[in-house]
């Protein structure tokens, strides 16, 4: 559900659908911005200007709406002419009325014209999805003399309401001279928003037609995308819309709480559950001679992951209704919600309680906006509840995720556990840092020219090992030389040995062994050797410290390396030089690297790296870049041996 087709405002308009108010199209010329910059002193930070952008949401009735805009943006320099891409989104329940736009030169100048006929149409699928009525049409608007301006004007009609477009005023290092969006709800009360970083209020009116609402932006200074930041829909001005009562594809749906929002969907699936007799008769032989309820689960488990293949299928409601578990039976594949009830659908039949969990599934996902029940969600997984009242959960879409890993994007997240009763939100596991861990033990034998003969055992826990698994068991064995050799910078040549057997059992420590050559591993002068310490988990990064940090630092994942390295010192050499042994701690982070000197000709380094918080505020940013930076810094030093 990510689209990486660009970068900035085409992201945006993916989001707002935003369309036309008004009949004649207004030239602007790039000289009359009331920017506080000369046309010849824009700031390298910003790359386009809004000039006006009025957007108007018409909300008819729980199964009807109707959005439009008119928007003029000027892009600065060719580098951001993917600024012009516009895209728009049609389905089922969205049809694109008309589509008008221009390209107006620096001096104000009509260059083209386009409408509609002019646009690319294609399907939204990505490489997951087998089936989709999702389309695009696309609207390349370049130019090549800049400054120039784009003047966009269309309509999109809704037709079942359970969606509605986030309104996002601005991108990153973009500046707004006007923007307003408008929302005229006919129902007087059907309908409700969440505003996030807006000082102003909505200016709330009355007229004939319904209740008015008008929201008003501009900025004089841009908003920049900082390292390490937060998703762009986390940190950016924003307006959610959603309507209280919904109507989609005759199903009817209330998002007056998460309760009566989770009804909706229990509904959708509730008769989608039955099995087959042949599909009753598998299910029994898997669990033939297994009377651990636990043991019962993971075999069901086992059998789902063999069974089936995750396709993903967004026809009309089928975005979020279930294909019934008899269907995946026969055709032994599924999209997320047709395999979790396939899941839920055979331990029902065991005798075993389990329910779906709506989930906003990615960790560059922003958080839920629990005060705002709709439509938040881009996943399901599963909660099953043994007698004990112990739960496991469930990821149902992957051949390869280790029993009761849920993987990094669906851990430490909230969710909408769906039962007969409606929707309850409820948070997902979450493992702490020293569960995510890779061990890595290396044995070192240097020769007296620099080059070395490594062997190596990798073990994985945790985050880690799901990655490990995902990555290395749909591959072919010439594909996982491959991936190690890119994931550890080992040139394919250099790799003599790999075994990866170990990674199918059934042990939650997964481990895989290698070895390779590397010709000139130490730096070797007239008698010395320079020896560098971290084989293979040496971090070389850099970032800028920022001064004035504004937003939250969201890491991947929180993790733990421990590394052991025994180096046999060549015959004939001593060790002249060994860095001293180091530890930093604070509060989302620790280092400690040790050395010992074990006998005359072998050296033992040691390290553990611990990244302990994924969240950290602003204020916090400048001692974690120093923290990185000191470990780069050790993670790169040598030892050196000289001749006898």
């Amino acid at each position: 559900m990510k689209n990486k087709i660009n970068v900035r405002l085409s992201t945006i308009l993916i989001f707002l659908f935003v369309l036309n108010c008004g009949g004649t199209q207004e030239i602007y010329e790039a000289e009359t911005l009331s920017y506080s910059y000369e046309m010849s002193e824009w700031d390298k930070d910003v790359n386009s200007v809004v000039r006006n952008h009025e957007t108007e949401l018409e909300y008819i009735n729980q199964n009807s709406a109707v959005l439009r805009v008119k928007e003029a943006i000027t892009i600065l320099d060719k580098e951001d002419k993917h600024l012009a891409n516009v895209y728009l989104h049609y389905d089922k329940f969205r049809s694109i009325d008309f589509i008008n736009a221009n390209i107006i030169d620096k001096d104000g100048n009509l260059v083209r014209s386009f409408t509609s006929d002019d646009a690319y149409d294609f399907s939204s699928a990505d490489g997951y999805t087998f089936f989709s009525d999702s389309r695009v049409k696309l609207l390349e608007l370049f130019h090549n003399d800049f400054p120039y301006t784009i003047v966009t004007d269309y309509q999109i009609k809704y037709n079942g309401l359970l969606n509605l477009p986030t309104w996002y005023p601005l991108w990153y290092d973009q500046i707004v001279e006007q923007s307003e969006l408008r929302i005229i709800d006919r129902t007087n009360g059907s309908l409700k928003y969440h505003a996030d970083g807006f000082d102003e209020k909505p200016t709330i009116s009355d007229s004939t037609i319904g209740k008015i609402y008008t929201w008003n932006f501009s900025n004089d200074e841009p908003m920049t995308n900082e390292p390490l930041s937060p998703p762009a829909p986390e940190v950016l001005p924003k307006v959610l819309v959603a309507p209280i009562i919904f109507e989609i594809e005759n199903t009817y749906g209330s998002t007056s709480s998460w309760e009566e929002f989770g009804q909706w969907y229990y509904l959708l699936g509730k008769n989608e559950r039955e099995l087959s007799d042949a599909a009753k008769k598998e299910v029994d032989a898997v669990l033939d001679g297994v009377e651990n309820e636990k043991q019962k689960v993971k075999a069901l488990y086992k059998y789902l992951q063999q069974k089936t293949r995750y396709v993903s299928i967004q026809l009309g409601i089928g975005g979020w209704k279930p294909f019934s578990a008899d269907y995946v039976f026969n055709n032994e594949y599924g999209d997320c919600k047709a395999l979790t009830n396939f899941m839920q659908a055979v331990l029902e039949y065991a005798g075993i309680e389990s329910h779906p969990a709506l989930i906003r599934n990615g960790a560059d996902e922003p958080d839920l906006i629990a005060d705002f029940p709709s439509s938040q969600f881009n996943h399901v997984i599963l909660r099953v509840t043994l007698s004990d009242g112990e739960h496991i959960w469930l990821e149902c879409t992957s051949a390869y995720m280790p029993f009761g890993s849920i993987g990094n994007g669906n851990e430490n997240k909230q969710a909408l556990l769906v039962t007969p009763t409606g929707g309850e939100l409820i948070e997902t596991p979450k493992r702490p840092y020293s569960l995510n861990n890779q061990e890595i033990v290396s044995h070192v034998l240097l020769s007296k020219n620099g080059e070395a003969s490594i062997n190596v055992n990798i073990k994985s826990e945790g985050v880690v090992r799901d990655q490990v698994l995902h990555e290395i068991l749909p591959k072919s064995e010439k594909e996982r030389v491959e991936w190690l050799s890119t994931s550890y910078d080992i040139p394919n040549s250099d790799i003599i040995g790999i075994n990866f057997e170990d990674l199918i059992d059934d042990d939650p420590n997964y481990n895989f062994d290698f070895s390779f050559k590397k010709e000139s591993y130490a730096s070797a002068s007239s008698k010395r050797l320079f020896v560098p310490v971290n084989v293979l988990s040496n971090w070389n990064v850099s970032f800028s410290n920022e001064e004035d940090r504004k937003f939250d630092v969201w890491l991947p994942v929180t993790f733990q390396e421990k590394d052991s390295t025994i180096f046999n010192i060549p015959e004939g050499f001593v060790l002249e030089g060994i860095p001293k042994s180091e530890n930093i701690e604070n509060s989302f982070a620790s280092y400690n690297g040790s050395f010992e000197k074990l006998d005359s000709n072998k050296v033992l380094f040691t390290r553990i790296f611990s990244i302990k918080s994924r969240k950290l505020k602003p204020e916090q940013y400048p001692d974690f870049i120093d923290f990185m930076n000191e470990v780069s810094r050790l993670d790169n030093q040598q030892m050196v041996l000289v001749l006898e």
